[in-house]
């Protein structure tokens, strides 16, 4: 077989991931369903990933290069070259295109949280608790938002290692952050 027909198969295998993380979950990503729904052989898919793994690195990184390319291409509509690229990112991760990518992500998350220690919804009760605590001392909605947006930014990268900026550099932003919360 030429090396083309395995790299369509890869796509095939990583899409077909995708598509059942999005609309059945981590539970139903099983090599035996993968092979079902892909319509690929048992040596097809092995040859391809030889662990559920692998396939699930390959599928986050065939995520993080889809994100970069669609963001690439809203930069490149933008007219006004400053600041283009940021209006990219902000305008990709508000979108509809970003909602696939985050249901992809969130079910390779369960992974990490067991979904049924209940440990993504004990997160999400908390966020939502310091949400009504901060709208019920007056802050403003849009305050919050800005607020909590930027700390699960922080938070996301730190907890994965990725320091953007210094966090000497991040923590001087802390009092910009804080005028919000007057």
């Amino acid at each position: 077989m030429s090396k083309r027909i395995y790299q369509n198969s890869r796509e095939k295998i990583l899409e077909t991931a995708k598509n059942i993380l999005i609309e059945e979950g981590v539970g139903k990503l099983s090599t035996d369903n993968l092979i079902l729904k892909s319509g690929l052989s048992k040596g097809g898919f092995f040859y391809h990933f030889k662990t559920k793994n692998e396939l699930i690195n390959a599928l986050s990184l065939k995520i993080l290069q889809d994100m970069a390319d669609a963001i690439q291409k809203l930069t490149e509509k933008d007219p006004k070259k400053k600041g283009a690229t940021l209006r990219a990112y902000i305008n990709f991760t508000l979108s509809k295109q970003n909602d696939e990518i985050t249901a992809v992500c969130r079910s390779m998350l369960e992974v990490i949280f067991d979904k049924n220690n209940h440990d993504m919804e004990m997160y999400k009760k908390f966020g939502q608790d310091l949400i009504k605590k901060s709208i019920a001392e007056g802050i403003s909605r849009e305050n919050v938002m800005h607020v909590f947006l930027v700390l699960d930014g922080y938070w996301y990268n730190d907890v994965f290692g990725n320091e953007l900026f210094p966090k000497k550099e991040v923590r001087k932003y802390i009092k910009s952050l804080t005028k919000l919360t007057e």
